[in-house]
């Protein structure tokens, strides 16, 4: 396993959401998707909250961003689960400024299990790169 902790797996979900993962240190990942959106995601806004499972105070966007959303400016928070209202696919990045790992959320999926540091817009599925590099 040590191989494959040093680089990017890629993780295919069933549920129609392509999920891009990058392995930490102990060589583990782990996912939670729902069809469902959580309790208090109105419809239209992509949101955010910073445990896994939904957990903690949510964070939402309404659909007229572009470009790179920071995710932790607000509370400070790195987030771990998400919800996409969005019509659009959305990529959730590990980092502040759209890098590292990520995984692509389909229109009305959630997702939970990978820290997200910053969200935008995606024409299609991100790969990951070993390393962070873009």
């Amino acid at each position: 396993m040590g191989k494959i902790a040093r680089n990017a797996v890629r993780i295919a979900v069933a549920a129609g959401i392509t999920a891009a993962v990058t392995l930490g240190a102990s060589g583990s990942a782990s996912a939670n998707v729902q069809a469902a959106p959580p309790p208090g995601c109105t419809g239209g806004d992509f949101c955010a909250w910073p445990q896994v499972d939904f957990g903690g105070n949510m964070n939402s966007w309404s659909p007229n961003h572009t470009g790179c959303v920071d995710m932790v400016a607000g509370d400070g928070y790195y987030k771990n689960s998400f919800h996409n209202g969005t019509a659009h696919k959305v990529t959730v990045y590990n980092w502040r400024d759209c890098t590292g790992g990520s995984v692509t959320i389909a229109p009305g999926s959630s997702y939970s299990g990978i820290q997200g540091g910053a969200w935008r817009y995606a024409s299609g599925p991100q790969p990951v790169r070993p390393g962070g590099a873009q």
